[in-house]
C-alpha cells in the first residue's frame, strides 16, 4: 500500500509539474505577445496625438477664418453705409446745384 501511495503521489507531482510548465509557457507566450504589441500601441498613441494636434490646428484655422469673415462683413457693412451716405450727399449736392442754376437763370 505504501508503494501504491508513493506512485500516486509521484504521478500527482509529475502532473503538477506538467501543469506548472504549461502555465509558465502560457505566461511566456502572453508576455511575448504583449512585448510585440507594445510598439504598435506606442505607434498608435503617437499617431493619435498627431491626429489630435492636426485637428486642433484645423479648429484654430476655422476659428480664425470665421473671425476674419466676421471682420470682413463688418468692413463691408461700414463701407456700404459710407457709400449710402456719400450717395445721399451727392444727391443733395445735385439738388443744391440745380437750385443754384435755377436761381442764376432767374436772375440773369
Amino acid at each position: 500500500r505504501n508503494v501504491s501511495e508513493v506512485k500516486t503521489s509521484d504521478s500527482a507531482l509529475a502532473e503538477a509539474r506538467r501543469c506548472l510548465l504549461a502555465a509558465e509557457a502560457t505566461r511566456d507566450a502572453v508576455q511575448d505577445e504583449l512585448d510585440a504589441a507594445l510598439p504598435q500601441i506606442e505607434h498608435a498613441k503617437t499617431a493619435l496625438q498627431a491626429e489630435r494636434a492636426e485637428s486642433k490646428q484645423f479648429h484654430d484655422e476655422i476659428t480664425n477664418a470665421r473671425s476674419l469673415l466676421a471682420s470682413s462683413r463688418a468692413d463691408i457693412d461700414e463701407a456700404t453705409k459710407a457709400a449710402e451716405a456719400s450717395a445721399k450727399q451727392r444727391d443733395k449736392l445735385r439738388l443744391d446745384l440745380e437750385s443754384l442754376r435755377v436761381d442764376l437763370v432767374e436772375h440773369a
